[in-house]
């Protein structure tokens, strides 16, 4: 019994130290900040996160905004009529570890910065 009790701990202290999931088992880098600019080329779409895709020189990222309220609070309009195919945009956040998929924290349009997280406040 307690070579069970201590495994599962192990196991749970490994699974901990694995890079948080968020969006749908995507998992994103927990220190690794980027910038990306570019035009959006797919318009807001979904639900209950929300996301664009802006394409930054050869790559197509698909970016997480989350959810309305978030979007609102950042200044941003939630139905993406500030954020239309084509509108150059700059937007800073957490890679995933695979693919093209950025976890937005601050959205920059024409120089202004929205900001969806608090500088303190976790990522996830």
């Amino acid at each position: 019994m307690r070579r069970l009790a201590l495994a599962l701990a192990a196991l749970l202290l490994a699974l901990l130290a694995l890079p948080a999931p968020a969006h749908h088992g995507v998992f994103f880098t927990r220190d690794e900040q980027i910038r990306i600019e570019g035009p959006v080329v797919k318009p807001l779409t979904g639900n209950p996160h929300f996301e664009i895709e802006v394409q930054d020189g050869d790559t197509r990222w698909e970016i997480d905004l989350g959810n309305p309220y978030r979007i609102e609070r950042a200044g941003l309009a939630w139905n993406g009529s500030d954020m239309p195919i084509g509108r150059r945009i700059a937007v800073e956040g957490f890679p995933s570890v695979t693919g093209t998929m950025l976890e937005a924290r601050t959205v920059w349009i024409d120089g202004e910065p929205h900001r969806l997280f608090a500088e303190d406040e976790p990522k996830y």
